[in-house]
């Protein structure tokens, strides 16, 4: 069954997917990327993601050592080396990806994931690093449509 957690960042410039990523071991996953809308600090000088795929090393790298100002991002995680591509609800929930992140409009996210312990991780980071709104999205609420910012 999947489960989804929403809520708002601070919207400033940081390494904000640090936070969100807390309990998360990033390095264990490959990453799919989507509207890749995320500028390198200082102040826009470039993009902070250049590929659509990451390796989970290549990403912690990305996300720790820079500051970055973030207006959409979609990240698709899998523990598996896929092709597959992930787009919406239905392919994610066909798929091998074990979550999937959204972030709108600077602040808003929505993370989709399959089982229990990862929306517990997402959770307690979110409560940890005081981000606002947080709460769990019913399924009438989840973003069927094609995912994109």
């Amino acid at each position: 069954m999947i489960r989804a957690i929403s809520y708002k960042l601070p919207n400033k410039w940081s390494n904000l997917l640090v936070q969100v990523f807390d309990e998360v071991p990033v390095e264990d996953y490959d990453w799919q990327l989507r509207d890749m809308d995320v500028y390198i600090h200082p102040y826009g000088s470039g993009w902070l993601f250049n590929h659509e795929t990451y390796n989970g090393c290549e990403f912690k790298r990305l996300v720790e050592c820079n500051k970055y100002y973030i207006l959409a991002l979609g990240l698709i995680a899998s523990t598996v080396q896929s092709d597959e591509k992930v787009h919406d609800l239905e392919s994610f929930s066909q798929s091998t990806a074990n979550f999937a992140l959204l972030i709108y409009d600077s602040i808003y996210v929505q993370v989709y994931v399959k089982d229990d312990e990862m929306y517990e991780m997402f959770h307690r980071a979110a409560i940890k690093h005081e981000f606002s709104s947080i709460r769990e999205l019913p399924q009438d609420e989840f973003w069927h449509t094609e995912w994109t910012a």
